[in-house]
């Protein structure tokens, strides 16, 4: 499974499997515009990651457990997470 590309190799198609830095440059690189090498990380990275290590659950636990909407939960649920 490939997870790293070339930005200069990104096709429409994946502009969702990359942030918006990765997009903007890709659509530039599409317009043969120069752009600096580079490559990206693609987010099925993450979703294998989740997979792999069965973090799912544990994510999701930690998640329905928080108030997303006050910040101090949300900075003990990112703890949390980074710490799964």
């Amino acid at each position: 499974m490939l997870y790293i590309k070339s930005i200069a190799t990104i096709t429409p198609h994946e502009l969702q499997a990359v942030g918006q830095r990765a997009q903007d440059l890709a659509v530039l690189a599409g317009h043969q515009i120069s752009i600096p090498q580079s490559f990206v990380v693609l987010s099925n990275a993450f979703d294998e990651t989740v997979r792999q290590n069965n973090l799912k659950y544990k994510i999701d636990y930690i998640l329905s457990h928080s108030q997303l909407e006050i910040a101090s939960s949300l900075n003990n649920a990112y703890s949390g997470v980074r710490k799964a």
